[in-house]
């Protein structure tokens, strides 16, 4: 069995690089290695009582996991990050939210889907578009409204009544850009485990 270490960089705390040290244990290399179907079997319990146990494949494969996606949303754009924390209740942190995404519950990207079609609506059938703002509970406008000021497409608070919520709504949405556009397509993608 060997150790093998690897630094990764890691953005953590006031944009300041830090270094991660992850540790893999090689479970099937090695004079020592024990086969697949042994060396998933070991408890869990046993890796936290005894730190020299193995650890079962399964927690490599989520760490894995958890640095791939983290070196993937080390390229996403501020935007990005922004709206992925908008959506998963985190930071805007590419660390915190490679975590969430790949060992939490699925993020929402259900509010991305509606404002695209709002916006879409907007400018193609006013009327089609008010109806589906008026549709929305008050959680959903305010989701909505806090997508677009992402994009600084919208600022302050959503209006209170209804009407009037739905009308800034529209409004707000048929300004976004194509540009814009894409960052909520590429949140789509980055939301996935």
């Amino acid at each position: 069995m060997t150790d093998q270490t690897t630094e990764l960089p890691n953005e953590f705390d006031d944009d300041k690089l830090a270094t991660a040290t992850v540790e893999h244990e090689e479970l099937t290399d090695g004079p020592d290695a024990l086969p697949i179907d042994e060396a998933e079997k070991v408890d869990d319990g046993d890796a936290a009582a005894n730190p020299g146990a193995k650890r079962p494949a399964n927690d490599a494969k989520v760490a894995r996991k958890a640095i791939a996606k983290f070196i993937e949303l080390g390229d996403a754009t501020a935007e990005q990050l922004s709206i992925l924390a908008l959506l998963s209740g985190t930071k805007p942190d590419a660390g915190e939210l490679a975590v969430t995404i790949t060992t939490g519950a699925r993020i929402p990207t259900g509010p991305v889907a509606e404002l695209l079609e709002l916006s879409e609506l907007a400018s193609s059938d006013p009327l089609e578009a008010m109806f589906a703002a008026l549709g929305l509970d008050r959680d959903a406008a305010k989701l909505q409204w806090s997508l677009l000021s992402t994009f600084g497409i919208a600022s302050g608070n959503l209006p209170t009544k209804d009407r009037d919520a739905a009308k800034a709504l529209i409004k707000a949405a048929s300004s976004i850009s194509s540009a814009e556009r894409q960052v909520l397509e590429s949140v789509r993608t980055l939301a996935r485990k």
